[in-house]
């Protein structure tokens, strides 16, 4: 992987190196900002905005499991009717919150390449045959074994999801 900025403009792709931590450099990362708008004084602070900051699309998605557990445990203290609708109400905007961040982290997923799109996943299943074609080119009847195994493969690509 490049140490080189991902921003790209008008002129190409940005040539400065990366922030630790961002994809981006200085230029083009509002992390310089966000450490200038806070002014943190506090050690305790800046060890917490620091730990914060390294947050991962894993440890996103461990918040927003963190979220949805505690707005079901709000909810599972109704007893009755009138406190289920009282619930519902305090945890309504939560609810669209966990609701844009799963869609939020669904993006980003798709754009860092932790999830492959239908393009990247059909371009790869013809890399992959590809391959094996040109690795059986010797075997005798192999356009019958590459057509045998790509079905394979698009069937497999096809019946294929993400957990959860």
């Amino acid at each position: 992987m490049s140490d080189q900025c991902e921003h790209s403009g008008p002129h190409g792709q940005c040539h400065n190196p990366r922030v630790d931590g961002s994809v981006f450099c200085d230029r083009h990362s509002n992390e310089a900002e966000r450490i200038k708008g806070y002014r943190l004084s506090s050690p305790e602070l800046r060890e917490r905005y620091e730990h914060h900051a390294s947050a991962t699309l894993a440890s996103v998605r461990q918040e927003i499991i963190l979220l949805r557990a505690m707005i079901e445990d709000r909810l599972s203290l109704a007893t009755n009717e009138a406190e289920r609708l009282v619930a519902f109400k305090a945890v309504r905007p939560a609810l669209v919150d966990v609701v844009k961040c799963v869609d939020t982290l669904a993006k980003l997923e798709q754009q860092t390449s932790v999830v492959l799109g239908k393009e990247a996943l059909a371009a790869l299943s013809v890399k992959i045959i590809e391959i094996l074609s040109g690795a059986l080119a010797d075997v005798p009847d192999h356009d019958r074994i590459v057509d045998s195994v790509a079905k394979q493969i698009a069937t497999a690509i096809a019946d294929a999801h993400n957990e959860g």
